[in-house]
C-alpha cells in the first residue's frame, strides 16, 4: 500500500511539473491589495490560475499556452503606474473561444471622477451588452472586456459618449443595432438637459422604463445620462417621453399631445398631464392615486419637478384621466 501510495504521489507530483507555468513580475504594482485585483481580473479573463506573491513581487500562471499568453498580455495592461495617462491607442487581444468570446479589451478611462461612477459604468455595459466577462480595477479607472467581436464594440461606442468631457446634445444613437432575436438591439443614450439631481434622473427613468416596458434601461448620475436598449418602436415612444419631460417646471395646468404606439392592441396610448398646483410631492401622489383608481389604469408614474402624471392605457382611460386632471385644476 505504501509503495501505491508513494508512486500516486510522484504522478501527482509529475502532472504539476508538466501543466505549463509562467512567473510574471510586477513592475509598478506595489500595493498588495491591487496584486490581487489584477491576478483576479487576470484568472477571470484568461482563465488560468494565478498566485500573486507581494513579497517578490511576482505572479505565477499555469494553464494551456493559450491561456499563459492571453494571462501575460492582460497582465502587463494592469501593471502600470496609477497615474499614467491613458493608452493612445486601443487596447485589444483576441483569444481562442468556442463560442467566439475571445475578444478582449482593456479600457482606460479618462473622465470617470470615482470608483462610483466607474462601477455605475459598468454596470451599464454589461446590461446593455449581455457580456459574461466584465471586470473592473477602481483606484487605476480600468475596465476589462471580454467577449464577442461585437459586444466589445458596443462597449467602445458607450465609452466614447459616456466617458468623455464633452456636454452632448439630448441624445445619441448607435447607427447600427446589435444582434437580438427579438429585434431589442438598438441602442440610445438619452441625456436630459434640465435634470440637476441624481433623484430627478431617477424618477425620469423609471417612468420611462415602465411606461415603454424597456428591460434594458440604466442610468450614469456623472453624466445625467440614460441608457437605453430596446426595439425601435420602443425607443421612439422613449424618446418622446423623455422630451416631454425634460422641462422647467410649469405655471399652469397642461396635457402633452398624445401618443399611440403602434406595436400595442389595447393599452397603447400615453399622455403626460402636468398639475403645477400641486406644490408637494404628497398631493401629486394623493392625485395620482385618484387617477389610477377612478380609471383602473394599470401604467401610472410621476415625475416630481414638473409635477407631470405619466399615463398609458386605452383610449377611454386616457380620456377620463384627462377629464378628471383638469377637474381638480380648475377646483383649486
Amino acid at each position: 500500500m505504501k509503495q501505491i501510495g508513494f508512486a500516486l504521489l510522484a504522478l501527482g507530483f509529475q502532472a504539476m511539473a508538466q501543466t505549463p507555468n509562467k512567473v510574471l513580475r510586477f513592475a509598478h504594482t506595489v500595493n498588495e491589495q491591487h496584486m490581487n485585483e489584477i491576478a483576479t481580473v487576470t484568472r477571470a479573463i484568461s482563465e488560468v490560475k494565478p498566485w500573486a506573491d507581494a513579497a517578490t513581487r511576482t505572479m505565477r500562471i499555469e494553464g494551456s499556452p493559450e491561456q499563459l499568453a492571453a494571462a501575460e498580455w492582460v497582465f502587463h495592461e494592469l501593471d502600470r503606474p496609477l497615474d499614467a495617462a491613458p493608452p493612445s491607442t486601443a487596447r485589444v487581444y483576441k483569444m481562442p473561444d468556442a463560442k467566439n468570446e475571445g475578444q478582449v479589451r482593456v479600457f482606460h478611462l479618462a473622465h470617470s471622477p470615482s470608483v462610483q461612477a466607474l462601477q455605475e459604468l459598468a454596470t451599464a455595459i454589461r446590461a446593455a451588452t449581455e457580456v459574461r466577462r466584465l471586470f473592473t480595477m477602481g483606484d487605476a479607472r480600468i475596465i476589462v472586456v471580454r467577449g464577442t467581436e461585437e459586444q466589445v464594440a458596443v462597449a467602445d461606442w458607450l465609452l466614447q459618449q459616456l466617458d468623455t468631457p464633452q456636454k452632448p446634445g439630448f441624445s445619441v444613437s448607435r447607427e447600427r443595432p446589435m444582434s437580438d432575436p427579438q429585434g431589442e438591439g438598438y441602442l440610445r443614450i438619452f441625456y436630459p438637459r434640465t435634470v440637476t439631481t441624481v433623484q430627478q434622473l431617477q424618477e425620469m427613468a423609471t417612468c420611462t422604463r415602465a411606461l415603454a416596458e424597456i428591460r434594458r434601461l440604466f442610468t450614469y448620475n456623472v453624466k445625467n445620462a440614460i441608457v437605453v436598449r430596446g426595439t425601435a418602436e420602443r425607443l421612439k415612444l422613449a424618446e418622446w417621453l423623455l422630451l416631454e419631460l425634460d422641462q422647467k417646471p410649469r405655471t399652469e395646468y397642461a396635457a402633452s399631445p398624445q401618443y399611440v404606439m403602434p406595436d400595442i392592441a389595447a393599452e397603447g396610448f400615453v399622455k403626460v398631464f402636468f398639475a403645477p398646483h400641486k406644490k408637494s410631492a404628497a398631493e401629486l401622489q394623493a392625485l395620482a392615486v385618484e387617477v389610477r383608481t377612478t380609471t383602473q389604469v394599470r401604467r401610472l408614474f410621476t415625475y416630481n419637478t414638473p409635477s407631470a402624471i405619466c399615463v398609458r392605457g386605452t383610449a377611454n382611460q386616457i380620456a377620463r384621466a384627462e377629464e378628471l386632471v383638469a377637474a381638480t385644476v380648475k377646483k383649486n
